[in-house]
């Protein structure tokens, strides 16, 4: 029979958070130099919205085991719950395309409460 053992623990998740977090304020920083350009690019924009939601995703499953400290954050994401399903949505609803900065720092603030912003 064979035994199944426990895998050995790596930092390659906490890896990962951390160099998505960097991904996202480095594609922010190209939108953010667009915008005071008053141009758009909608290549950065799908970048930059495909790696919050993504990392959202992440942070979302770790928020939502971190206790009652984390509650006001997570009710705060909520609004953008609907984004995780239906990507499309901030691009189609000008309302919600105004929303991606709001969703930026919640991220961060989400990497603060972990623990992930000082390491």
């Amino acid at each position: 029979m064979t035994e199944f053992k426990q895998a050995a623990e790596t930092n390659l998740y906490l890896e990962m958070l951390i160099l998505r977090v960097k991904d996202i304020t480095d594609i922010y920083s190209n939108l953010l130099t667009k915008y005071a350009k008053i141009t758009t690019d909608e290549e950065v924009f799908n970048a930059f919205l495909s790696e919050m939601i993504v990392v959202a995703c992440h942070l979302l499953a770790k928020l939502e085991g971190s206790g009652e400290k984390a509650k006001p954050l997570l009710e705060e994401f909520k609004e953008f719950e609907p984004w995780l399903d239906d990507i499309s949505i901030p691009k189609i609803k000008i309302e919600e395309t105004k929303k991606v900065h709001k969703l930026f720092r919640l991220i961060l603030r989400a990497y603060d409460l972990l623990g992930l912003s000082n390491i």
